[in-house]
């Protein structure tokens, strides 16, 4: 029985059907290049049973989970406007009775869906019960050596053991490749917390020179600042008078160790740079335990989201803190909005009650959402210093770029308010330090960066490897008692604020400030003291390749 007019109709059918949400990327999720050579590969890959030989009947019954999944995931991609991750498969394990509830119609609409997209599969594979595949050898052939370098590009350009991760990394994004690999990753990520939990078998950290006052030290860890619109780098804009006010210790030449937040964090807060291709750095010691051993409460307070243990993997990263807060929850980008969101200053209330109720050493992370995408829910309304006009208020999230020069424009205004919500809000943390009395230390440094609006490549965001990405803004703040007791620390922060430095330093620095003798900490890579040495900095982008900065 051969194939009619009426099976290649339902042969396109089955085929697209899986495809579906990368169509939605392309138009919605930029760089379009990308998402269109994900749509490629993904098409390819569903085309690959016939390609293989396997009879049309059993490729359709393959296909048939991977086709109903096909409406969740594109309501996701339309809700959030983000790719799959897995966030999606951390609401589908740990999401509470409530949650799905606030979710239950689309739930619902998107189940009718599936279930007749599977009866329609179903009917398909039944018709075409003895059909051979209609494609010919050629055809089959050359289809498969396209497949083969469609997943192979990446390899000549960065060896195998890279490309492999490039490659699973673009699996992971791309429907339906993004469930199996992300299951996969899930199931990795329940490993990661016992090599997290393991690390605290090191012994006891020893103490240098213990302070004899209480000792506070504080890490904000920003999101997304771009250096140049800070008012303490760029004079001619008014978006630190708080800060511009304090002594701070200003390093003037700092970059990221990442250009994203998955591995900028782990990163900074071990001192350790995974080697080319490999996962971060999971199996070291990292500052909030190095404080927990050395007799610290340690504390880490986020306004991320809680999406369950692992969470984009930089959770684990916390996992050992006797204290974990984190005070969103998930899909906050979505246009189910959480009416309850709450901004950086949040963190404050927090922090406060831990100085108050922990009397004896402490150290508390604060991990913020900064200025990170969308901008106009990173501030409260009476920070609005730079104004956003009503209809941008309203489309904003939906832009997608290039933006037209209205665009930018409003879009850049919203960015500099988050700065000044920044400014409000790291002055708050030094005056509650200050307050508070003792020997306390407050170290900024955002992740990474932040392109503008009119950047030619990912405008308005980041994970390139661009100025605006890679330099960051990065201070040190000590408590009138702090400078008095340790002057030669002052000193050496003051003469290494010049230097290039790193935000891989941070870890030593941090060490140094508090007198913790720690193996990894290396004395040459410490702003603290009069040891530190320039050297070079290397950056970890998003597919894991790591450059050297010139």
């Amino acid at each position: 029985m051969r194939f009619t007019r009426l099976d290649w109709v339902f042969l396109g059918f089955v085929l697209f059907v899986p495809v579906i949400p990368n169509l939605i990327y392309l138009g919605t999720v930029p760089p379009r290049s990308f998402w269109l050579g994900e749509f490629v590969t993904s098409s390819l890959l569903v085309l690959s049973p016939l390609l293989l030989g396997v009879r049309p009947r059993v490729a359709v019954v393959l296909l048939i989970p991977f086709a109903a999944l096909t409406p969740f995931v594109s309501a996701y991609a339309i809700a959030t406007g983000y790719p799959p991750s897995l966030l999606i498969l951390q609401i589908l394990r740990e999401a509470s009775r409530e949650e799905l509830y606030t979710f239950i119609v689309p739930l619902m609409v998107c189940s009718g869906i599936a279930v007749g997209i599977a009866i329609a599969y179903w009917r398909v594979a039944a018709r075409w019960a003895h059909q051979p595949v209609p494609l010919g050898y050629r055809y089959r052939a050359g289809g498969l050596v396209l497949l083969v370098a469609v997943l192979a590009k990446d390899i000549p350009g960065n060896g195998i053991a890279p490309g492999a991760v490039i490659l699973l990394s673009r699996l992971e994004k791309a429907h339906p490749t993004a469930v199996p690999v992300l299951t996969l990753q899930l199931q990795f990520g329940q490993n990661v917390i016992a090599d997290r939990t393991a690390v605290l078998q090191h012994a006891a950290i020893n103490r240098l020179a213990p302070f004899e006052a209480r000792e506070i030290c504080v890490l904000v860890v920003g999101e997304s600042a771009r250096k140049r619109a800070f008012g303490l780098y760029n004079p001619q804009l008014a978006t630190n008078p708080l800060l511009g006010q304090r002594e701070l210790i200003l390093f003037r030449d700092a970059v990221s160790c990442g250009t994203a937040t998955i591995q900028s964090v782990p990163i900074l807060l071990t001192g350790q740079l995974p080697d080319q291709g490999q996962l971060l750095p999971y199996r070291h010691l990292g500052l909030v335990e190095i404080f927990r051993l050395a007799g610290f409460q340690t504390k880490w307070i986020a306004t991320h989201e809680a999406d369950g243990q692992i969470s984009s993997f930089i959770t684990p990263f916390s996992a050992n803190a006797q204290e974990r807060i984190f005070l969103n929850g998930r899909m906050e980008r979505s246009k189910f909005r959480n009416p309850e969101l709450k901004n950086d200053g949040a963190l404050l209330a927090p922090l406060a009650r831990a100085i108050r109720d922990e009397p004896g050493p402490l150290f508390v992370a604060l991990h913020t959402l900064g200025g990170h995408m969308p901008y106009l829910r990173r501030y409260p309304p009476e920070f609005e210093k730079w104004p956003v006009d009503p209809k941008a208020r309203e489309d904003m999230w939906r832009w997608v770029p290039p933006f037209d020069q209205h665009q930018r424009e409003q879009i850049d205004r919203a960015y500099l308010n988050t700065v000044l919500y920044t400014d409000w809000f790291l002055d708050q943390v030094i005056a509650t330090l200050s307050a508070t009395g003792g020997v306390s230390s407050m170290i900024y440094l955002s992740d990474h960066g932040e392109n503008d609006a009119a950047a030619s490549v990912m405008p308005a965001g980041h994970a390139v490897l661009s100025d605006d990405v890679v330099n960051i803004p990065m201070f040190i703040w000590l408590s009138p008692q702090f400078r008095q007791v340790r002057p030669e620390i002052a000193a050496a922060l003051a003469a290494n604020a010049e230097k290039r430095v790193s935000a891989q330093d941070i870890f030593a620095t941090v060490c140094s400030l508090h007198a913790l003798a720690v193996p990894d900490a290396d004395p040459a890579r410490s702003l603290a003291m009069p040891t530190y040495r320039e050297h070079p900095r290397k950056v970890m982008l998003l597919d894991c390749q790591i450059v050297t900065l010139p």
